[in-house]
């Protein structure tokens, strides 16, 4: 069959929008930092929710590694602005997974 798998589809999902990500990231740190906040969120609305929803990025404890991103909240974001660099805050919702016994109902 030439279907692509769940894992690799998650995976290529995953690594673009890391890509996606870090591009944004590089870009403010090009621009004076009174405007990189607004940059940032610019950047963030524009990338489409289904680049990345289901979305698989290693922002939690290792006992939650299995979750999946529902969106990205530019409102929520900040920049930290430095003369050389511009690290970000990103929040991130998530699906955790299921515990391995579901409780009674």
């Amino acid at each position: 069959g030439g279907g692509e798998s769940s894992c690799s589809a998650r995976l290529k999902l995953s690594l673009g929008l890391v890509g996606r990500l870090c591009a944004a990231c590089g870009e403010l740190e090009r621009l004076p930092r009174p405007e990189r906040q607004a940059a940032l969120v610019a950047a963030l609305e524009a990338v489409p929710s289904d680049a990345v929803r289901g979305a698989w990025l290693p922002v939690a404890p290792h006992a939650l590694r299995h979750h999946s991103l529902e969106a990205l909240l530019p409102s929520e974001a900040v920049a930290i602005s430095t003369n050389a660099h511009c690290p970000v805050i990103l929040h991130l919702p998530v699906l955790l997974p299921l515990p391995a016994t579901a409780p009674p109902r």
